[in-house]
């Protein structure tokens, strides 16, 4: 198996074959038709508050100022000379952030990885305390999952926003992915 080991990927970094070799949960599993695609103008509510491209200070030696549109990115390496990376315009305040989990033994690229974003649909505009209760419905909000190609070997490819989860349950302060039976074959699903 092919696996960049300078990767930013936690498999290279820690043995983790106890914990993601294992199924927990091994009645879970999402079915298509609990899932339903949406037109862009049914989502629009649970998108972003701020529509607005962001204006980003990049630079050491020399400063420049970049407008980055939502759900765009810059590119690190354009304005650093030894930096790869991006920068992400998700529209709101990030507050849950992490890694779908995946295992080396999938059917699909290792070095392709998916980031779960989410938090407030807005900026700096509103603030809810953590203990306070959004009843559902009151606040549409998604989780931004992008595609990323995550390898300090080859060139970078861009990030994509693969999905967006659509939900009507309030802020997200906190996004943590169950890593048992979450990432399955494809011979699996079909079963």
């Amino acid at each position: 198996m092919a696996v960049d080991i300078e990767g930013p990927s936690s498999e290279n970094m820690l043995d983790t074959s106890n914990i993601y070799d294992q199924v927990v949960y091994e009645d879970v599993h999402p079915q298509m038709d609990e899932w339903e695609v949406v037109e862009e103008s049914e989502a629009m509510p649970y998108f972003p508050s701020r529509i607005q491209p962001v204006n980003v200070k990049l630079g050491i030696e020399r400063e420049s100022k970049v407008e980055v549109p939502l759900f765009s990115f810059i590119k690190l390496e354009d304005h650093f000379k030894y930096k790869k990376g991006y920068i992400l315009n998700t529209g709101g305040n990030i507050w849950g952030l992490d890694f779908v989990p995946k295992v080396a033994s999938q059917q699909s690229d290792p070095l392709t990885q998916y980031l779960a974003v989410g938090g407030y649909r807005g900026a700096a505009e509103e603030h809810m305390s953590m203990d306070e209760v959004q009843p559902t419905g009151t606040y549409k909000n998604c989780i931004q999952i992008y595609k990323l190609k995550l390898s300090a070997k080859q060139a970078q490819t861009d990030p994509v926003l693969e999905i967006c989860i659509l939900h009507d349950f309030g802020v997200i302060y906190d996004l943590k992915w169950c890593p048992y039976g979450a990432y399955e074959e494809l011979a699996e699903m079909r079963r």
